[in-house]
């Protein structure tokens, strides 16, 4: 016995629409974690060892919350890439099945 599998394309089309906008959301994410968290060194302060224990912290924050964003946005852009090919692949099964039958519905 064969199971029989049904594919919403819509809803498939609907899904790679969010991903891509996660990925432009994911884009605006980069572009604020590269420009919009400098510290300057003197910003803590000068002359005691706790500020420059606190930019460290910083930096070494900054760089791995942009190692965190890049490595999203890598696996959304994947998961959309995929997503968009199966959507393609059933469209055109579905539409290769219609046509092997020219006759039907009418």
């Amino acid at each position: 016995m064969t199971e029989e599998v049904s594919v919403d394309l819509e809803e498939l089309e609907k899904t790679v629409t969010a991903l891509n906008q996660v990925l432009s959301d994911l884009g605006k994410a980069n572009t604020d974690t590269a420009t919009h968290t400098y510290l300057p060194d003197d910003a803590l302060g000068t002359g005691f060892d706790e500020a420059h224990k606190l930019a460290n912290a910083h930096n070494e924050m900054k760089t791995y919350v942009e190692d965190v964003v890049r490595y999203l946005n890598s696996v959304m852009d994947e998961f959309g890439r995929k997503t968009k090919y199966t959507h393609g692949a059933y469209q055109d099964s579905d539409y290769a099945a219609q046509a092997s039958f020219p006759n039907a519905g009418q």
